[in-house]
């Protein structure tokens, strides 16, 4: 039986694999970026679906060392490591999953590296995050505002790598199951009328010389393990008001290494531009002077040397400029940082003193709920005392009525035997009138 999930990041993992299953039977396979998601259990996910080995590589060392002595993601056929992309030389893979990609870093130069660990026929997968869909990673989280990424771009800048370049949506949703009990042959229908339509939050883009062999989309339920873990993060962050300011610090950081990354490439980008301009005209430059030194050409040579060497002086004085205005983005830049940090730092300090006002409030709430569950625990006790003498009231009430009632019943037995005792004397006195006129009339008779 296969391992129920338990981690929120094999949530996001797994369904990615279960879509691309037709690609993984005896495939060779890179993994890039999800042994700290999945803690390992994403390779051997792959190896029980086929694979015939997996490379799982991550730049976070320690989830590395804990997959390397945890005994359930250690089978045969999976290799885990800490290391780059360039320890893998001379190496090709079937099928290469890169995790958490940012799209930002793929370059001609990563891309070009990527490609080259493709076996001839092997795929590429990318899964770039969706700012404005929700991931399993947001539950229980603060969820910065969208920032809404070009798809079309990375598209293109991909398709003029390979050949073919397919993408599938990522997108969580969540439901219910009703199922009839004690039947085996249940079938499975989906309803999605009453679903609207989610933002995804991934995008699979899946690179290669052919197109993807995969027409039907996939549904992969998360487990009931999952759900509790994210149900005990947003207890947590339930519990925690003050886990805002944190997360608040960190999205500063967020966005000035955002910012700052933006500027450094502008101005990396400007410098190799004028770099390959001079580049150029060096070797234009060279390639004359070879000319002039194998076929002795003289005025024509000259000539043309001079126009080329005006123009290297031309373009070595436009790179200076690109130089100049390199070094004015980077100060702009360095600047930028600096004002933006001092306005987050405000809003940062702004809500720290906000969260600590409340945090004052919520304690004298605290407090005063404290005194209420105390004088309700007393009144509680009180409650309880006047319960149990009102019982015992009850008790003594009910021993006198059976008490009257048994008095009661004496009486009307002891008030039977009277009536039949009064019966019974005046059958006596009858008796006794009778008797005495009847020695009368004896008397009488005699005299």
């Amino acid at each position: 039986m296969a391992r129920v999930p338990t981690l929120p990041g094999e949530g996001e993992v797994l369904p990615r694999y279960v879509f691309l299953e037709t690609l993984i039977p005896q495939s060779t396979v890179l993994e890039v970026g999800a042994v700290a998601l999945t803690a390992g259990h994403s390779a051997r996910f792959l190896i029980e679906r086929g694979a015939a080995s997996v490379t799982a590589l991550d730049g976070d060392s320690d989830a590395v060392a804990r997959a390397l002595t945890d005994p359930e993601v250690q089978v045969g056929g999976v290799t885990f490591s800490d290391a780059g992309l360039d320890s893998l030389s001379g190496r090709t893979f079937d099928l290469v999953c890169v995790h958490g990609v940012e799209p930002r870093t793929l370059d001609a130069s990563r891309l070009a590296q990527l490609k080259r660990l493709l076996s001839r026929r092997g795929r590429l997968v990318l899964a770039v995050r969706q700012e404005e869909g929700m991931a399993i990673s947001d539950l229980g989280r603060r969820v910065s505002a969208p920032r809404h990424g070009r798809v079309d771009e990375l598209a293109l800048r991909l398709k003029g790598s390979f050949r073919c370049v397919d993408v599938a949506s990522q997108t969580l949703f969540f439901g219910y199951a009703v199922t009839p009990e004690g039947r085996d042959d249940v079938e499975t229908a989906l309803d999605e009328s009453l679903a609207g339509q989610a933002a995804p939050a991934y995008r699979l883009y899946v690179c290669g010389i052919e197109p993807l062999p995969v027409s039907a989309a996939s549904l992969t339920p998360l487990a009931p393990q999952v759900l509790d873990e994210l149900n005990g993060r947003l207890q947590s962050a339930l519990a925690d008001p003050l886990g805002l300011a944190s997360e608040l610090n960190s999205e500063v950081d967020q966005v000035r290494v955002e910012e700052l990354e933006r500027r450094t490439q502008q101005a990396i980008e400007e410098a190799e531009r004028a770099e390959l301009l001079a580049a150029q005209a060096l070797a234009e430059r060279d390639g004359l002077k070879a000319k002039i030194v194998r076929g002795g050409i003289a005025d024509e040579a000259r000539a043309e040397a001079a126009r080329l060497a005006e123009e290297l002086e031309a373009r070595q004085v436009e790179h200076e400029a690109r130089l100049l205005r390199t070094q004015a983005l980077a100060r702009e830049a360095s600047a930028a940082d600096a004002s933006a940090r001092a306005a987050l730092e405000q809003q940062l300090a702004e809500a720290a003193a906000s969260l600590e006002k409340e945090r004052a409030q919520l304690e004298t709430l605290l407090a005063e709920a404290e005194t209420h569950r105390r004088e309700r625990a007393s009144l509680e006790l009180k409650v309880s005392a006047a319960e149990k003498a009102l019982e015992a009231q009850r008790a003594l009430t009910r021993e006198r009525e059976e008490g009257a009632a048994a008095l009661t019943a004496k009486v009307t037995e002891v008030q039977a035997e009277r009536a039949e005792l009064e019966v019974q004397l005046s059958l006596t006195r009858a008796q006794l009138s009778v008797a005495i006129e009847g020695l009368t009339v004896k008397d009488t008779v005699k005299q």
